[in-house]
């Protein structure tokens, strides 16, 4: 309608009804009021979203905090979306069949055509022959399923492949990252480039590699920006080999590994970088035990701490976030076993030191002030492995086709046969596994059973893994947090910065009656709340195992 055909609020209303505009089709009505939802369409919303959150839960456990897989299959073609591209074919019936085709691409088709040619001894030839020989004896790869094996080459060759993805598709490849990968020479400094990228990929953060943006001036390997706005750069050096004997109580070993370190923080320093986190690989080929890597640790603690005194052009070195890591797969193709060792330390950052113990308060300021940069450490350790398929389903609920298999979830029907050999029906609401069974609550015409339900080895293996969420129930702070107040202190802050101003209000009005909170902010609402149960609870578990009662004051971060 123009301007001028607009209708006076007391003319009459077009509808001829013979009333004026405003009391007619005009009318300011008020909204519809919100009725409150029966029961069970309440019940029904929230199985729908701790359905949701289960799956992903179990995504991000798989493929980690930044974008998700894009994936979709129609017209018997599977397309994947990288960034703001796609590929497709008829070929991939998992995510690791698409990425030795992308790997393929990134590196160029026609390169690896003359590579094939030449029988060349480039690591990604090396190990796509072992691929091939392992596929012809069908027992390390079964149509491009990844076993629970871990073996070195076959890690190493996957894991890059999904390091180039993650990169490309939170941001941009560099064309002299890819240069430096085909060349023996320079292909492991370039792997261990793009593995530190893919770390902050898989944790959220937007990476952008520095030749893309030169300015001239001395430049980090990329930098990453936190999801909090800070932006890092990010310096990445790899050791090339070892001429001490590989034992951690050899003081030749002792001597390298410090003297390897101290370099490379010096090197690091000379750049004068602005928020610097520095990443440095130990390239080990042996896998250590607990104790060996604990001897380590001391070491490296002991070398960044002693290298806090060092100057830069008569200056002190800036403090750094230092990442210490191990990735076997670099350098040995035979090391069976988890392939990554990764150590978070701080220089200059005195209360970021694994050595060191904080009373409980102190740890949480400690968590918040360097929360960017422990969120990627935490990350990194739990997503280790390449996922297997596109949709975020468990690899351990594959068949050998790559099928999933049957297993029973929250809101579906179930029947259970009991030790009376009488079969028990009804709907799961609730299910808790231990060990080899799991605990289920069935609802059945309003009335609520509770059964056991034995689960198969797959069930097991996977909840070894990802918990209950492989029956559709978000996880709690009851699974992997019990004893650790830090790691329970993130999951509530989680939980109550997410609760709307009332709420966290109320609480603290609960805790600290006749005092007044309205000056506070959300955010100082829900640490005051966070910390306060995390503390509390912590308390209670540390007077439980006291046989004298006695209340623990210091905390291990």
């Amino acid at each position: 309608m123009s301007r001028q055909d607009k209708i006076g609020r007391n003319q009459a209303c077009p509808c001829q009804s013979g009333k004026k505009f405003k009391h007619c089709c005009g009318a300011l009505r008020p909204s519809p009021q919100v009725r409150p939802a029966p029961p069970k369409l309440k019940a029904a919303m929230r199985q729908v979203r701790n359905a949701q959150e289960a799956r992903e839960r179990l995504r991000a456990k798989q493929q980690g905090h930044g974008r998700p897989i894009i994936s979709l299959e129609a017209d018997g073609y599977r397309t994947v979306a990288i960034g703001n591209r796609m590929m497709w074919s008829r070929r991939w019936r998992f995510f690791t069949d698409f990425l030795l085709d992308y790997l393929k691409d990134q590196l160029g088709r026609e390169w690896g055509v003359e590579q094939i040619k030449a029988r060349s001894s480039h690591p990604v030839f090396r190990w796509m022959r072992r691929l091939g020989e392992a596929s012809q004896q069908n027992h390390a790869v079964s149509g491009g399923v990844l076993t629970a094996v871990e073996v070195g080459w076959l890690t190493a060759l996957f894991g890059l492949g999904y390091a180039l993805y993650l990169i490309a598709h939170h941001d941009q490849l560099a064309p002299s990252l890819l240069v430096r990968l085909r060349s023996p020479v320079t292909f492991k400094a370039a792997y261990y480039e793009t593995l530190v990228a893919a770390a902050f990929a898989k944790a959220g953060y937007a990476i952008e590699w520095a030749e893309l943006g030169a300015t001239g001036k001395p430049t980090p390997e990329l930098w990453a920006t936190a999801r909090s706005g800070v932006k890092y750069a990010v310096e990445a050096k790899c050791k090339d080999g070892w001429k001490s004997a590989l034992d951690p109580t050899d003081q030749a070993f002792v001597d390298e590994l410090r003297q390897w370190i101290r370099d490379q923080i010096y090197k690091a320093s000379k750049k004068r970088l602005e928020n610097p986190i520095y990443w440095f690989e130990l390239s080990i080929p042996i896998l250590f035990d607990e104790a060996q890597w604990h001897a380590v640790r001391k070491i490296v603690v002991a070398t960044i701490t002693g290298a806090e005194g060092l100057t830069v052009a008569g200056a002190p070195a800036a403090p750094a976030y230092v990442f210490v890591t191990n990735n076997v797969q670099l350098v040995n193709d035979d090391a069976v076993g988890s392939p990554q060792t990764t150590m978070l330390e701080g220089f200059k950052h005195p209360d970021l030191k694994s050595n060191i113990y904080l009373p409980l308060e102190a740890a949480f300021e400690s968590r918040d002030r360097h929360r960017d940069v422990t969120w990627v450490f935490d990350c990194l350790k739990e997503v280790q492995r390449v996922p297997t398929t596109f949709d975020g389903h468990p690899s351990e609920l594959l068949d050998a086709q790559g099928a999933p298999l049957a297993s029973f979830k929250i809101g579906e029907a179930l029947e259970v046969v009991g030790d009376d050999g009488k079969t028990l029906a009804g709907v799961v609401e609730d299910v808790c596994s231990m060990g080899d069974r799991a605990f289920v609550y069935l609802v059945n015409d309003g009335r609520r059973y509770s059964a056991i339900v034995p689960l198969t080895p797959e069930e097991i293996a996977a909840v070894e893994i990802h918990g209950d969420a492989i029956f559709g129930k978000p996880e709690g702070p009851h699974r992997n947090l019990e004893g650790d107040p830090l790691r329970l202190y993130d999951w509530l802050l989680e939980v109550y910065t997410a609760y709307p101003r009332d709420v966290l209000l109320r609480q603290m009005a609960e805790n600290h009656p006749g005092q007044s909170f309205d000056h506070m902010a959300n955010k100082a609402l829900a640490t005051s709340l966070a910390r306060g149960y995390a503390a509390g609870a912590h308390r209670m578990q540390e007077a439980r195992r006291a046989p004298d009662g006695a209340e623990p004051h210091a905390w291990h971060r």
